[in-house]
Parts: structure tokens; C-alpha cells; sequence
């Protein structure tokens, strides 16, 4: 049988984050505040998936700067 892995507690405050910001976002009355908040989010969430998948840190750093080109 495989070990369930143990939550790590990165992931989880990352996940805690990303939903004060979700409504955070939701209460911003402004548009420019809800993008900045949202490009946040987006970026907290990127961090949330690969510290789940367990990736090290520099292949993060090259993801997120192709998400930053895209954008």
C-alpha cells in the first residue's frame, strides 16, 4: 500500500491565503485594486499547485516568469 502523504503546512497557509484574497477581491469596489489582487492570487495559486507537486524552487521561479511573459 502507498503512505498517504501528510499535508505540508506551505501548501496549506498558501491555500488560506488564496481565499482571503478571493474575498478580499470580491469586496474591492475599484477595478484597478481587483487586477492587482487577482494577479496575486493567480500567482499565490501557481505556488499553491507546485509546492503540492512537490517541484523545487528554481523550476517555480522558470514558470512563473513564462506566466509573467504571457501576462
Amino acid at each position: 500500500m502507498k503512505r498517504i502523504k501528510k499535508l505540508k503546512p506551505v501548501p496549506v497557509i498558501l491555500g488560506v491565503i488564496i481565499v482571503f484574497l478571493a474575498m478580499l477581491s470580491l469586496r474591492v469596489e475599484s477595478q484597478v485594486l481587483r487586477f492587482q489582487i487577482s494577479d496575486v492570487a493567480v500567482f499565490l495559486t501557481v505556488l499553491f499547485f507546485y509546492a503540492l507537486r512537490g517541484e523545487d524552487l528554481e523550476t517555480l521561479e522558470r514558470k512563473v516568469e513564462e506566466i509573467e511573459e504571457k501576462v
